[in-house]
């Protein structure tokens, strides 16, 4: 429904909402922003962006991987979801990263509609959430990391996007460091630092050697 209400359009993201706020670490998830993307619908379109030097590289600005719904012609025409980028282990994810940036590389439009709204059961634990956030370091860098094995043109927005990520992720950590949390404590910030600084250096290339070695495994 939400792609007849929106013809011509490659792909669609929605609201993400809390399944339960039932334990510490999904609260603090909710105050540092969960997957919200607000209540205001927006459009993207176009490979470059002549205000947005990052653009589209900074594709977590357009929705989560748990709301989205892709045409199918689109999809198929992009060769599908790289299974490299998915999420679990030993995958690193980014692969909702990957397709809305193809999505627009491709010259699609991507809508962000928040009626189209789901629930999202967050992690339970500290320690759960701790690893989702070096997770996202890690999958994010994987992402880049194809992007520039695969797209050489794209290599000067990707240094810039290294560069901008880095800065402002040392800031939140000094600024948690100095004032405390907010919202995020010090460990939380350091390991998606971490996963950024291990998925630099080559996790796209080790994700697909896993994935081949996954593939090639008797069943």
């Amino acid at each position: 429904m939400a792609l007849a209400a929106h013809p011509g359009v490659g792909a669609i993201t929605g609201l993400v909402l809390p399944y339960t706020l039932a334990t510490a670490a999904q609260v603090l998830f909710e105050r540092a922003g969960g997957f919200r993307r607000g209540f205001t619908p927006q459009r993207w379109q176009g490979a470059e962006s002549a205000n947005d030097p990052l653009y589209p590289l900074g594709a977590g600005r357009f929705g989560a991987g748990c709301n989205m719904v892709i045409r199918r012609e689109v999809l198929a025409a992009l060769g599908g979801f790289d299974d490299a980028l998915d999420t679990g282990a030993p995958l690193p994810g980014g692969g909702d990263l990957d397709i809305f940036y193809r999505v627009l590389r491709a010259g699609h439009a991507l809508v962000y509609e928040p009626v189209m709204a789901v629930h999202h059961e967050h992690r339970r634990t500290l320690d759960e959430l701790t690893h989702q956030y070096f997770t996202w370091g890690q999958g994010f860098f994987a992402f880049l990391g194809k992007v520039w094995m695969v797209e050489p043109v794209a290599r000067p927005r990707v240094r810039r996007m290294i560069a901008w990520w880095s800065a402002w992720m040392l800031r939140r950590l000094a600024g948690a460091l100095v004032k405390g949390p907010n919202p995020l404590p010090v460990p939380m910030i350091a390991a998606e630092l971490a996963g950024g600084v291990q998925g630099v250096f080559g996790e796209y290339r080790r994700s697909r050697a896993r994935l081949r070695e996954l593939v090639g495994r008797p069943r």
